[in-house]
């Protein structure tokens, strides 16, 4: 459990420096210091819909969390959710670079 813990938080301080590094103050990161998910929030001419199909094309696979907004109007902002538990730490950074690339070209 323990070496578990210690590859998830690797993970984890692996994603958020690769946040920094590459979208630096674009995006809100939230609930960066608890479970396997962070939040992305950004302002963009896209969708929430269009950037999730834009990620996921190039076989990156985030999530809206519009789909979980009840009883208010949708935030002008995006908000991407983005797993990282199941994938390698060696892919992360690429990942991140990638997204950086394709949701701010």
């Amino acid at each position: 459990m323990r070496k578990m813990c210690l590859s998830y938080k690797k993970k984890h301080d692996v994603l958020i420096s690769a946040i920094n590094e590459y979208f630096s103050n674009d995006v809100i990161v939230h609930g960066n210091n608890a479970g396997l998910h962070i939040v992305l929030q950004f302002s963009s001419a896209y969708s929430d819909s269009d950037l999730v199909r834009l990620a996921n094309r190039r076989g990156i696979y985030v999530s809206s969390i519009s789909k979980f907004w009840i009883g208010c109007d949708l935030p002008k902002d995006v908000f991407i959710l983005l797993g990282y538990g199941l994938i390698p730490e060696e892919s992360i950074r690429p990942a991140i670079r990638l997204l950086r690339n394709i949701w701010f070209p």
